[in-house]
């Protein structure tokens, strides 16, 4: 009876512990405190999960990295607060949707989108505003009434309770956020976010440098979606982020997805580029070819030069769709989002592509 007993009991913990590995501590230095939604507090430690109502705070030594499902991370600087306010109980639930609100202090989110087939919505208020946040990495912080957000890789929606339409933080950038007004803009550089992630503080931003936020300007538009694949071996690897790099790859004999008859150059989206330069956003990958040239033709009626190229990850073989040929990875992106937008897509991200 004893044993009976016991494997019930063991299987009624066992879906429990399956659904609580969304959100878990990975690491902490110093030392941090977790509060749970009745107020009670224990001190942090690596290994915890966390769930809905769970708040982290950590002292001035403290600086926590949690993980976020198998996808990404979060670190959590020093004398900072940062509340779940809502994470989903699995990662394969049918409402992905994560929430987090930065009462206080720093926080760093690197994330990859799992597929495009998924949809997982990131959330992340600071103040009275709420960032949408696509895969990429991004630095935000809320200290003594002041509201930064930057964007290293990828794209954050902004909205506030004053404003209809999100406004759109652009990579390679930091932003002042002002309540029902445009933020500022203030562009970094690759060493900016080496420091700011060594420090935990995204640190004084130049007021000097400060222009309203806007779209990077007009492309011209590209040439026809039949531009020839280079004929020697390209290397992709992504580089949403400097130390989470998904999976790197070596393709051989790229193959270019027939042109869509039909195809208007003049009416192609502006972001698209004639192939040239060392960039390229990744916007699907799938196990077999068929799927992969079926979305190139796709985006290429739409007057997107896609492409598709085989690569090898984990020793398997997928045909990987891209766009290639921009001078920088913000190009890159930002042709990435029109592609998402555009089409209904989501989950592009940017990789090298050098013949």
């Amino acid at each position: 009876m004893s044993i009976r007993i016991a494997v019930v009991a063991l299987a009624l913990l066992a879906p429990s512990v399956a659904l609580s590995q969304v959100l878990s501590v990975e690491s902490i230095r110093g030392s941090a405190e977790l509060q749970f939604a009745d107020e009670a507090t224990q001190p942090l430690s690596s290994g915890q999960y966390l769930y809905t109502g769970n708040r982290i705070k950590s002292p001035s030594n403290g600086h926590v990295r949690l993980a976020f499902a198998r996808y990404g991370f979060i670190d959590i600087g020093p004398d900072s607060e940062l509340v779940v306010e809502r994470i989903p109980h699995a990662s394969f639930a049918t409402d992905l949707r994560s929430v987090f609100r930065l009462r206080r202090g720093y926080m760093r989110v690197v994330w990859k989108h799992p597929q495009i087939s998924t949809f997982w919505p990131i959330f992340v208020y600071v103040g009275n505003q709420r960032a949408s946040l696509t895969s990429g990495e991004f630095f935000v912080e809320n200290r003594n009434g002041r509201h930064l957000a930057c964007v290293a890789a990828g794209q954050l929606a902004l909205t506030d309770s004053t404003t209809e339409a999100p406004q759109t933080l652009h990579p390679q950038a930091c932003y002042r956020l002002y309540q029902g007004m445009p933020s500022q803009r203030v562009l970094r550089d690759q060493d900016d976010w080496v420091a700011i992630r060594e420090r935990f503080d995204i640190g004084d931003l130049p007021g000097a440098e400060l222009a309203a936020a806007e779209p990077p300007p007009a492309r011209p538009a590209p040439r026809r979606a039949e531009a020839a694949a280079p004929s020697a071996a390209a290397a992709v690897t992504s580089t949403a982020a400097d130390e989470f790099i998904i999976d790197q790859a070596r393709t051989s004999s790229p193959a270019v997805a027939p042109a869509a008859s039909g195809s208007k150059p003049s009416e192609a989206p502006a972001a698209a580029a004639a192939p040239g330069g060392p960039w390229a956003v990744a916007i699907a990958s799938f196990r077999s070819v068929r799927p992969a040239t079926d979305l190139a033709a796709k985006l290429q009626a739409a007057g997107f030069p896609a492409r598709v190229v085989p690569v090898t990850v984990k020793g398997n073989p997928w045909s990987r769709v891209i766009l290639a040929g921009f001078d920088s990875a913000g190009a890159a992106k930002a042709a990435g989002g029109e592609v998402e937008a555009e089409m209904g897509l989501k989950g592009a991200w940017v990789l090298r592509f050098e013949p």
